[in-house]
């Protein structure tokens, strides 16, 4: 099959874009013919191609193609708009932004793939359903492979994500810093990369969530589940099944918070943890099994379909729009938060050094928290 994946951003690293890497990789090893298209494209694009993928803009894409895949709505409604006769399957990739939830206009796609019941359930409750299929996040096993066995005793933990910032990392790195844990974080935080392989193979602990646990699995490392919306701890044989459906995200758990009780949980650790999850991701979330169902679910799907009319060009044009401003609000809201921590901080009578942002008059950290909520 002649197949195209579509995704907004192949310009930086995380948990949507390595899963298009890795699928796009996957299905081609199979023998399909893929084109990746992105609207914007940087480094993670080049990444792409040299790993000898086409990845391509709009006006390069193919004249036809036999089934479509994409993981947003703008993505979604051009490419529907390109191909009427092709089957669409839409990737849900998180429940934040309404921009990459299945589109609500009918006729867009023809079925939605999840890969934790939490999205499963989100995608069977809207307006529009599509075919629901509940598959489980798919990892390399051959290129995230284990470096080495993790130590007896930790020794350095990595804190592996885009999202970890503020109070939520300075609890964690305390408790890490109590056992003596060295903690090195890679992300948008701290210097991001497009390949976490070396960063996860010196670790003998990653704390994250999503894809990053499922890597950190893959490469036997012990796996943390802890990020800024939430922790569960350890994965486990006995708690791998609850956090998978959970898609290892740690949101909505009921857990003591606080330096202590992390503490607490890090103290269980277990060097036998590192081959136990090696174990579970062969098992579970090999990415060539995933492209094996992928392509089940494309040929089921009619081939013949024709999609009435519809202003898919604008609607992809509008989602594009949605897209950034959610982004624009998401940044603008985590900028706030730590304004105003800055904020109180000031009011507590800290002393910042002479020169820096933070020696600003508290009227002016005042103004930009004000702007920033507008």
């Amino acid at each position: 099959m002649e197949l195209v994946l579509g995704t907004h951003n192949l310009a930086g690293a995380g948990g949507t874009e390595t899963y298009v890497l890795t699928v796009a990789e996957h299905l081609e090893r199979l023998g399909h013919g893929v084109t990746l298209f992105a609207f914007e494209r940087g480094q993670m694009a080049e990444t792409a191609r040299s790993r000898g993928l086409r990845v391509v803009g709009e006006d390069e894409l193919p004249a036809s193609c036999d089934a479509v895949l994409v993981q947003d709505g703008a993505s979604s409604y051009l490419l529907a708009d390109r191909y009427p006769s092709t089957p669409q399957v839409f990737r849900a990739s998180s429940p934040v932004f309404d921009a990459q939830l299945p589109p609500q206009l009918a006729e867009t796609c023809q079925c939605v793939v999840v890969l934790n019941d939490r999205l499963e359930r989100l995608a069977r409750s809207l307006a529009v359903v599509s075919d629901v299929v509940r598959l489980r996040q798919p990892v390399d096993i051959d290129r995230f492979v284990p470096l080495g066995p993790i130590s007896d005793v930790p020794r350095r933990v990595l804190l592996l994500g885009n999202y970890l910032e503020g109070e939520r990392r300075r609890v964690l790195v305390e408790a890490c810093e109590s056992l003596e844990l060295e903690t090195v974080q890679l992300g948008r935080h701290a210097g991001g990369t497009q390949d976490p392989l070396d960063a996860i193979g010196s670790a003998d602990v990653v704390v994250g969530k999503g894809r990053a646990i499922v890597e950190a699995m893959a490469c036997a490392r012990a796996a943390f589940v802890y990020d800024s919306y939430g922790y569960e701890g350890w994965v486990t044989p006995e708690s791998y099944g609850r956090l998978e459906a959970r898609g290892f995200d740690g949101v909505g758990a009921d857990r003591e918070f606080g330096v202590d009780a992390l503490r607490r949980d890090l103290s269980g650790y277990r060097a036998e943890m590192g081959l136990a999850n090696r174990d579970l991701v062969v098992a579970h979330h090999n990415a060539r099994a995933h492209a094996e169902e992928l392509v089940s679910v494309f040929r089921s799907l009619v081939s013949d379909l024709e999609r009435p009319p519809a202003p898919f060009a604008e609607m992809s044009r509008l989602t594009r729009a949605l897209w950034q401003a959610e982004h624009r609000a998401h940044v603008f809201a985590r900028r706030s938060e730590t304004l105003q921590g800055q904020i109180r901080e000031l009011e507590n009578g800290r002393r910042y050094r002479t020169g820096s942002a933070l020696a600003l008059p508290l009227e002016a950290w005042r103004a930009l928290v004000a702007r920033g909520r507008r």
